[in-house]
């Protein structure tokens, strides 16, 4: 992408001593491109471009940089283009990159950075257009509204809050992609307590006029199930049970930005039953629904050993998962014969198991793939006697067996899940993913390899070709128009174009729709 610029001027030393740091900072050695570095004029390394005597473009993109960026790299302060994507670079960015005022663009997708992100690109950087951080660790973000040239600007996928991206939501014109961000892991150590204590959890996350919904995935409610009326920072129980153990995270949204959910996950609760004088809080005869096994409800001090007995057929087991093998009562003794630590116990419960009726395997009917402007339409068997319990990505709980989300509903995205009861009996539980995908009409192929193996050797769009009116434009990282054509038909090869990322625009004026995006020649 940056041959053309090269030149034969000498850097200033403090330049190239500033690349020498960073070659042996990123393991130089083992990169896969490292065409003349430390061997010849710096204006022929490669990814290095020149403009008089200072490095103006860094290029080195998925070229396996691993390490830190070292501070040295300030020193380039001639820097307008910084393209480091897709490497496996660690630590912060040195906060010294302010000294490169000129920065226009910067792409650090795709590593594994963290911390703060300077300040700095805030107040020092007239000239910055584009920012991309995807997919890295940074914890903080500056308020860029003061930067007026700011075009584009992608953080999602780091651990940034709320704080974070909704100052810059404000920014016309800006192509702004803030979400998802990563799971927060609540800092704390794991909370002991014993049956009937009182516990308390909170969520401390960046931002105002949050909101909150808690979610569980301890042993008796089904993974990622919303917590009814848990819609605070804080979730209270003022009575624990063996079954409140697990682990607690938190879904924080804010009206600000309505495409960014936030998952906290809280320190895990471990409750410990520690009495010696056992019970069965749900009395001594349960109901057992007859579609699974049971876990008995008793619940002891770990140093209690217990044995069951099934009185109808004799057969005894230390396991509490019992598998009651026909409909009706059934009767099971609950004992320990004692030794040199504990008195011998003994307790009879009484099981009634169900029966059902003939009922189908249960399956969710839908009208997926869901396109954007459709509606979505998901549903389940009807059947007399039996009732439903819908839990959606928005939060609801619908007791239908079909649900519809209207076309452009903006939490139509997720995973919804349903359960089948009968009577007081759960008969089934199913769950379906829904993901929205853009037009199906057109699919946008974004690389070049114009090499003569028959594989990408043109920029490919499917179905381009059948519509009566389009128009695609090609622009460089300097934001120049390289290639233009109306009613494109899937011929254009790169035109001899440098290797490197460049951006497509194709407007398709039948559907009154534009697409935007990155397209790699490789050559």
């Amino acid at each position: 992408m940056i041959n053309g610029f090269r030149t034969a001027a000498q850097v200033l030393p403090q330049d190239s001593l500033a690349l020498v740091a960073l070659y042996n900072s990123t393991d130089g050695a083992h990169w896969l491109q490292n065409t003349n570095w430390l061997s010849t004029r710096v204006g022929l390394w490669e990814g290095v471009a020149i403009v008089g005597n200072r490095v103006q473009t860094l290029a080195l993109v998925n070229n396996n940089l691993n390490g830190t960026i070292p501070d040295e790299f300030c020193d380039l302060s001639g820097l307008e283009y910084i393209y480091l994507n897709k490497n496996l670079l660690t630590g912060n960015l040195p906060s010294c990159i302010g000294n490169a005022v000129s920065i226009n663009s910067i792409n650090l997708s795709d590593n594994h950075m963290e911390g703060l992100f300077p300040s700095v690109f805030a107040t020092a950087m007239p000239n910055l257009a584009d920012i991309w951080i995807t997919n890295n660790g940074f914890t903080d973000f500056p308020d860029l509204t003061g930067v007026v040239e700011l075009s584009n600007l992608h953080v999602d996928g780091n651990r940034l809050t709320f704080e974070d991206v909704i100052p810059n939501v404000s920014i016309p014109n800006l192509g702004y992609v803030y979400a998802p961000q990563s799971l927060v892991e609540q800092e704390g150590p794991d909370v002991l307590l014993d049956v009937f204590d009182h516990f308390s959890l909170q969520v401390i996350i960046g931002g105002t006029g949050n909101a909150y919904q808690w979610q569980s995935n301890f042993t008796n409610i089904v993974n990622n199930d919303h917590i009814s009326g848990a819609n605070n920072s804080v979730i209270t129980n003022t009575g624990a049970l063996r079954e409140d153990g697990g682990f607690y995270s938190c879904n924080v949204s804010n009206p600000a930005v309505p495409l960014l959910t936030i998952q906290v996950r809280s320190s895990r609760v471990a409750v410990a039953d520690n009495r010696l004088s056992q019970s069965f809080p749900l009395g001594d005869t349960t109901v057992f629904c007859g579609n699974d096994s049971i876990s008995f409800p008793f619940r002891s001090n770990q140093s209690i050993p217990l044995s069951y007995q099934a009185l109808s057929n004799g057969f005894v087991t230390s396991d509490t998962v019992f598998y009651p093998n026909s409909p009706g009562l059934a009767t099971v003794r609950v004992f320990n014969d004692g030794d040199t630590t504990h008195l011998p116990f003994e307790r009879i419960i009484t099981i009634s198991v169900l029966t059902h009726q003939p009922l189908p395997i249960f399956t969710i009917e839908n009208d997926l793939p869901i396109y954007e402007g459709e509606e979505l339409t998901l549903s389940v068997q009807d059947i007399p006697g039996v009732s439903y319990s819908w839990t959606t990505p928005d939060f609801q709980n619908e007791q239908i067996s079909s649900i519809t989300r209207p076309a452009g509903f903006s939490s139509m995205e997720g995973v919804y899940k349903v359960r089948v009861y009968e009577g007081t009996c759960l008969y089934d539980s199913l769950e379906l993913t829904v993901v929205l995908s853009i037009d199906p009409n057109i699919v946008i192929y974004e690389l070049i390899t114009p090499n003569g193996d028959g594989d990408n050797e043109t920029f490919y769009i499917k179905n381009i070709e059948a519509l009566p009116s389009t128009n695609i434009t090609i622009f460089n990282v300097w934001h120049q128009i390289v290639y233009n054509k109306e009613n494109y038909k899937n011929d254009w090869n790169g035109g001899g174009l440098p290797v490197g990322t460049y951006y497509y625009l194709v407007k398709v004026e039948e559907w009154d729709k534009e697409y935007k995006g990155n397209l790699y020649i490789k050559r």
